[in-house]
């Protein structure tokens, strides 16, 4: 971000705030407003020109929860102060670092079960596959057998024509005898 696109907001010694863009005293509710419509800004102490953003945003907050008369829980002070020495920029990042490890966490583990159910899983695939594999087996036998079948018709066909040949043979030896 440039500095000229940014606008400049001089806190006075007497604790007033001014608006260098719009040559005018404004309030932290006026500087909430603006950040709240999206624009970039910064507070600079107008004696040291040390930029005081962070604390005057800081300031805003804690004015915003004094006015919804919502504080944080006295235990979550506490731990502010036992844990970050009282600054709570040091308890956020911890609470964050906490939160992305509890996350971390709970993938893995999510993760182990999932690979836990896909094995599990793998185990009804092989035997399906087994089956298929032995069904398949058994109609190739089948269609086997049943060419082996269809030779055998054949076979008897034939001897069964050869047999008629034979009858017939024996009934004309038959009548050859009786005359």
């Amino acid at each position: 971000m440039s500095r000229s696109s940014t606008r400049i907001i001089k806190r006075y010694q007497n604790r007033k705030l001014y608006d260098t863009e719009a040559s005018s005293y404004v309030t932290l509710d006026d500087i909430a407003s603006m950040i709240r419509r999206g624009e970039d800004l910064a507070v600079v102490d107008n004696k040291t020109k040390k930029d005081i953003t962070t604390t005057t945003l800081t300031q805003i907050i804690l004015e915003g929860e004094k006015k919804t008369k919502r504080f944080l829980p006295i235990e979550t002070l506490k731990n502010i102060i036992q844990q970050g020495s009282g600054s709570l920029s040091h308890f956020l990042a911890k609470s964050v670092e906490s939160g992305k490890s509890s996350i971390t966490h709970a993938k893995e583990e999510a993760e182990k079960q999932i690979e836990g159910l896909l094995k599990r899983l793998e185990s009804p695939a092989k035997a399906i596959d087994d089956l298929q594999k032995k069904f398949d087996e058994k109609i190739r036998q089948t269609v086997e057998n049943f060419s082996g079948a269809n030779s055998l018709q054949e076979r008897i066909e034939k001897l069964t024509k050869k047999l008629n040949i034979l009858e017939n043979q024996i009934k004309d030896l038959k009548e050859t005898f009786k005359a």
